[in-house]
């Protein structure tokens, strides 16, 4: 195996403004467990699974496509305007298995489709096969074209780290300077182009590659042309928090350009002055809330990151921290989602509502959490995912990697079925089965990717095959533990010295994880180990000594000192369940209760009942005692909750909205609660995550 002398596709060390660094994608592996079991479920089951529907004609297409973009045969484009990314994402996943395993048989199978790619491309860099649909390059946003390549070239720079090799990457530069070429002009009519903007991120791991200052350039000049466009007189009018536009205080509005200069509008129901759905209304720096399409502002907002800590433009540390607050204290569900909305509209603080953006897939309005409605969509989750991480880089604090692990843990894997071969894009909180009304890319039961449904399937893919590069990260004077699973680390440090540790745990079922250091140098050297929010009490004993110091949640507890080999670490989190509620401006969860322990959340399913008993009959009391039970058989092997709940009696709702409350009387029943993650897995059911106290 080729290993490469730096290897960190997540921000390298040399990041001058960040405060911790990614570690070597070859510097952790895992060893068992949870997230072991996952990344070979990964390997065995998903990967070669996905393989199959991209060779398939009739499948998601990909390789079709290519081949008809590269004259090898005739047809015509098949799927999505964003089918490429498919494809991409599926190779880069492959690229992050490589770095556990060191196969071969990967580089084997990803060279000739590299080839084929190549093939592709045309003469000046540009490449997306949907320009087969439309024959022209960048008639619309909508047709994607910067988002595919934005994830070409994200691809490539993984394979890059991954093997040392060039020839991915040479195509993903030759991308890259057509894309610079073409767009640092900043001509307005292109303003709207950043739709999904995967290649902001993408531009700044082509930078820390290659050191091009072009790269870095070309990343700022997609974050500054966002919001950058004029508005129309009359919709300014209305718009009380547009007064921050570049253009606007400059006096130019929209009717000022001539039509041939004005900027081709980001979506057919957006003007040309931008709209909240794309964050194309307000330049991000003057941005004062999050709105719209969840993967475009998380993807934006994560790319924003990357860009500071190469510039330490303070402009977007400001608006960033500023953006993470309004989603983290107003706009987050209990498990981590961060899409309230199937469509709708946005409506800015204090602007008046009948110039409203359509939006959808979308962020909703401030304790707007529905739950039988909620449309977390799981590549939002996994947008949100990634921007915390970049934000734990940024700014080196506990809160982000807290948000990161409940979104992992509860509404990201929730999107793939526990055989690891099915997936769902929504993920609502709760479901009433077949008497559903079905949404936007609602499905009864998990789905099969396609013409359709394939952004969800891959990127789940890329996240669970790389989740090894977001346990740790490296500190100025050490190496903090953001995340817990049984895994091994083998690093070198900037600042000097050296650490082998092996971390031991069955989280997330149990609290007690053990640090065996196995090799350390003589310097000095820091262990950071997160204490999440939940884990009030946590201990920690070092060589079997009690550190007597105060853990206090929502920080790193911090063991500095020269490391022995054979030194052992002991951190127990307490793992005791919770009665969760939610702030009163949320509406839905009024007087209702979820239930947690440790990482994650748990859920009501009706197989867990007893016949003829309904989920809305079930109530929580509020001095619930639960009793914890690993369960190895069932739903891939959990941790079930047991309790005796309140059953109240049946109520006859045919043909009624309302009726007079009934004086039930209650019965005590005994039921279980499953992980909300694993829910979906046994047929068609109702389920809820937020129960009603009793």
């Amino acid at each position: 195996m080729i290993i490469p002398k730096s290897s960190s596709a997540y921000g390298k060390t040399e990041s001058p403004f960040a405060s911790q660094h990614s570690t070597d994608l070859f510097s952790v592996k895992w060893e068992n467990g949870f997230w072991k079991d996952r990344f070979e479920q990964c390997r065995k089951t998903t990967i070669p699974h996905l393989k199959k529907s991209f060779e398939d004609p009739r499948g998601t297409g990909c390789i079709h496509n290519f081949e008809v973009k590269a004259g090898i045969k005739k047809g015509d484009f098949y799927g999505t305007e964003w089918q490429d990314e498919f494809l991409y994402k599926w190779m880069e996943a492959q690229c992050y298995i490589y770095t556990q395993t060191g196969d071969q048989e990967i580089l084997q199978e990803l060279d000739p489709i590299i080839s084929l790619i190549g093939k592709a491309q045309d003469k000046d860099g540009y490449i997306a096969t949907q320009i087969l649909r439309y024959k022209e390059r960048f008639l619309s946003p909508h047709h994607h074209e910067l988002y595919v390549m934005g994830h070409m070239i994200t691809a490539a720079c993984a394979h890059k780290l991954a093997t040392g090799q060039n020839n991915f990457l040479d195509i993903a530069v030759k991308c890259a300077d057509f894309l610079h070429a073409f767009f640092m002009p900043k001509n307005l009519r292109y303003a709207h182009f950043g739709i999904n903007p995967s290649y902001i991120m993408a531009c700044v791991d082509l930078y820390r590659i290659t050191g091009a200052q072009k790269y870095l350039d070309l990343a700022n000049c997609f974050i500054d042309m966002r919001g950058s466009a004029p508005r129309s007189r009359m919709r300014q009018a209305g718009d009380l928090n547009d007064q921050g536009s570049i253009n606007i205080r400059q006096g130019i509005f929209l009717e000022d350009l001539p039509e041939a200069d004005r900027p081709i509008p980001p979506t057919n129901h957006d003007g040309a002055g931008g709209g909240d759905l794309n964050q194309t209304r307000i330049p991000l720096r003057q941005e004062t809330e999050v709105a719209g399409h969840s993967v475009f502002w998380s993807y934006l907002y994560a790319g924003a990151a990357d860009a500071f800590m190469e510039t330490g433009d303070v402009s977007l540390k400001k608006s960033l921290q500023k953006l993470w607050e309004d989603v983290a204290f107003t706009k987050l569900y209990i498990t981590g989602g961060a899409a309230a909305v199937h469509r709708g509209f946005h409506v800015r603080d204090g602007e008046n509502p009948w110039t409203a953006d359509q939006v959808h897939e979308a962020v909703g309005h401030r304790y707007d959490l529905p739950g039988f409605s909620a449309y977390n969509e799981t590549c939002a989750q996994i947008g949100n995912f990634m921007w915390n991480y970049r934000m734990l880089l940024l700014n080196g604090e506990v809160k982000y990697a807290d948000i990161m692990e409940n979104t992992i843990y509860n509404s990201i894997i929730s999107g793939i079925g526990i055989e690891g071969k099915s997936w769902f894009y929504t993920n609502p909180l709760r479901w009433f089965g077949r008497d559903h009304k079905l949404l936007s890319q609602d499905a009864y039961e998990r789905f099969q990717p396609g013409e359709k449904h394939i952004c969800c399937p891959s990127n789940l893919l890329r996240t669970v095959a790389g989740m090894h590069n977001f346990m740790y990260t490296q500190t100025s004077s050490g190496l903090a533990v953001n995340m817990y699973g049984s895994s091994r680390f083998e690093g070198t440090f900037t600042g000097g010295g050296s650490i082998t540790l092996r971390q031991e745990t069955n989280y997330p079922w149990h609290g007690k994880i053990i640090f065996y250091i196995e090799k350390a140098g003589k310097e000095k050297l820091s262990l950071q180990l997160r204490i999440p929010e939940w884990a009030e009490g946590a201990t920690l004993a070092v060589n079997g000594k009690k550190i007597t110091k105060n853990l206090k949640p929502v920080s790193y507890a911090g063991l500095s000192r020269i490391w022995k080999t054979g030194d052992t670490v002991t951190l127990n989190l307490p793992f005791k369940p919770r009665l969760l509620t939610a702030h009163p401006y949320v509406e839905s969860a009024v007087n209702q209760a979820a239930v947690a322990c440790g990482p994650i959340i748990y859920c009501l399913e009706s197989p867990d009942l007893p016949k003829n008993t309904d989920i809305s009959q079930v109530h929580i009391p509020r001095n619930a005692k639960f009793t914890v039970k690993y369960e190895p058989q069932l739903l891939g092997g959990i941790n079930i909750l047991e309790t005796i709940a309140l059953i109240s009696g049946k109520t006859n709702w045919k043909g009624k909205l309302y009726q007079e409350t009934k004086n039930f009387s209650m019965k005590k029943q005994k039921i279980r609660l499953i992980p909300y993650f694993v829910w979906a897995n046994r047929g068609i059911s109702k389920m809820s995550v937020w129960l009603p106290l009793g």
